[in-house]
């Protein structure tokens, strides 16, 4: 027998792979799209026309506040209890009118309150040294800087700075009327602390010493350079 050959055609298969996508794909897909309501840039000549056919519709409620002219919401009572509309504020710290000669008494009543010993030994207990240094603050009716608080560790150290801060001699004020806002501090008060304290100098306070300054320089040069012309004649004759 004759071996038969197929006359059938084999038909290929067509088959394809998905392309892979790649990281810059992913943050096409999710690209935030230009909203439609988005401004879209004009020509100069067009917002100008634009705000000349419209100024006249601008209207303005805000009130501006002219320098100079005294403004009632920070004078007059009236209008200052309608704006705080009964909000009341408590300080925490009151004047009080307590002399030196009172301090040893009164400190120690307030160290006896949280069952320490008024004694010369430095308290360790930081929350407690905390509500002494608060308590004295209230009863005393002083304001000590934070900056003390490292330091008072003891009721000696407590009373030796109430001491100071009672003192009628230290209670002089440096305000004056030009700078009412003004806040002095005492460098005493930050010895011995990363702070540190210079005078302010005005700018017109500057300049003036610069012309001083100046001043003076030419008059020493031309001081300088007649004593040379002179002894130069002199050696000349």
């Amino acid at each position: 027998m004759f071996p038969v050959r197929s006359t059938l055609r084999q038909a290929r298969q067509f088959s394809s792979t998905s392309r892979s996508l790649s990281v810059l794909d992913y943050f096409k897909f999710f690209k935030k799209k230009t909203p439609s309501n988005t401004p879209q840039p004009k020509q100069t000549a067009q917002v100008i026309e634009e705000v000349k056919n419209n100024q006249d519709k601008i209207t303005s409620e805000a009130e501006i506040e002219i320098i100079g002219k005294k403004n009632p919401r920070y004078y007059d009572e009236e209008v200052i209890a309608e704006n705080l509309k009964g909000f009341s504020e408590k300080y925490w710290i009151q004047g009080q009118s307590i002399k030196q000669g009172d301090v040893s008494e009164l400190l120690a009543s307030i160290f006896n309150q949280h069952k320490v010993t008024p004694d010369d030994k430095p308290i360790d207990n930081l929350y407690l040294r905390f509500a002494i240094f608060k308590a004295v603050q209230e009863r005393f009716g002083v304001f000590i800087p934070d900056s003390k608080f490292t330091f008072l560790d003891s009721y000696a150290q407590f009373e030796s700075t109430l001491q100071n801060l009672l003192d009628p001699a230290l209670k002089t004020t440096k305000k004056n009327e030009f700078q009412p806002d003004a806040v002095d501090f005492n460098l005493e008060e930050f010895k011995g602390t990363n702070v540190h304290i210079t005078k302010h100098v005005f700018k017109s306070e500057k300049e003036k010493k610069y012309a001083e300054l100046l001043e003076k320089a030419k008059l020493e040069e031309e001081k300088s350079l007649e004593n040379y012309k002179s002894s130069n004649s002199t050696s000349s004759v």
